[in-house]
């Protein structure tokens, strides 16, 4: 997939169609195109994203995202919802994420 057309694509998906409609296109891409169209939108188009996708869809990308990808999208999250999230990952990426240094900002 090309950037534009993707990033394009995915704002239109969530700026003109329900949850169920975005879930039910998103679920005809691969991990890998909704991953690479997640980091063309801003984190906050990001976390919307996810949530429409079902549970092990939401991990399976997540465990796909850079880790800085990873911290950010988990920084706009309540807490509760982030826990739910790092829950639902596979157990050794749970555990290599929440090993790895934070990575400062500056």
């Amino acid at each position: 997939m090309r950037a534009k057309p993707v990033r394009d694509r995915l704002v239109a998906l969530l700026r003109n169609t329900n949850a169920t409609t975005t879930r039910q296109v998103l679920l005809q891409w691969s991990l890998r195109e909704v991953r690479d169209a997640i980091m063309l939108v801003p984190p906050s188009d990001q976390t919307r994203v996810l949530r429409v996708l079902p549970a092990r869809a939401v991990a399976a990308v997540f465990e796909l995202l850079p880790t800085p990808a990873q911290r950010a999208l988990l920084s706009l999250l309540p807490q509760d919802e982030a826990a739910v999230w790092l829950n639902d990952l596979a157990p050794d990426d749970r555990t290599l994420f929440l090993s790895s240094p934070v990575l400062a900002t500056h």
